[in-house]
């Protein structure tokens, strides 16, 4: 393979790897950030003092 393909085609990985994290970081945080619960309007399963 010539080396121009090799190397755009680790960039494309790279690329993607990255992407794929941030996504996941976004969703854990938007997943711990309680949000979702207060759109669905459930209760937080472990409610901080400012809940009670």
């Amino acid at each position: 393979m010539r080396p121009a393909v090799v190397a755009v085609a680790i960039f494309g990985v790279g690329l993607t790897v990255l992407v794929a994290g941030g996504l996941t970081a976004l969703i854990y945080y938007s997943a711990h950030s309680g949000h979702d619960a207060t759109a669905s309007g459930h209760r937080l399963a472990n409610p901080t003092v400012t809940d009670r």
